[in-house]
């Protein structure tokens, strides 16, 4: 049996917020980079993630997130029980990261043997920030869209 589900959508960002009329929050959302002031860099990440599910039933998962080296940063093993076929909200997090390195980083998934790319995303370190950073920031963490000028 395959995967009891595919991604449609991620989005990287901070926080995630429960609303009362089932609805979420998204505090903090980061683009395709995450520019630091110093590394390592410690923050919080969350992953809202949107699914088409396949298979209905109790389901074992893993999630990990990749340094640049392929070392694990964090892994996160849960369960899930699906109830219907169709789409599927998996907000998870936030969990406090520490980003050791610059370089591409990755968010898999996994059911089965197979690991699924969830979001890759850049870490640059960018000194011109320590100027802006602010007591009790994320040491000047910004984001950049992959947007054209």
């Amino acid at each position: 049996m395959g995967d009891p589900l595919s991604l449609q959508a991620a989005v990287l960002c901070e926080d995630i917020r429960a609303e009362i009329n089932n609805k979420y929050t998204l505090i903090g959302v980061f683009g395709l980079d995450i520019n630091l002031a110093t590394l390592p860099g410690a923050l919080n990440l969350a992953i809202y993630m949107e699914h088409h599910t396949h298979q209905v039933g109790h389901f074992d998962g893993e999630m990990r997130l990749l340094d640049p080296e392929d070392s694990p940063l964090l892994s996160i093993n849960f369960t899930m029980d699906i109830d219907r076929v169709g789409g599927m909200l998996m907000p998870i997090g936030p969990f406090p990261v520490r980003l050791k390195t610059a370089g591409i980083h990755r968010f898999q998934i996994r059911f089965s043997a197979d690991w699924i790319a969830i979001k890759n995303f850049s870490v640059n370190l960018d000194e011109s920030l320590r100027a802006n950073a602010r007591p009790g920031s994320i040491q000047g963490a910004t984001t950049h869209d992959a947007v054209a000028d």
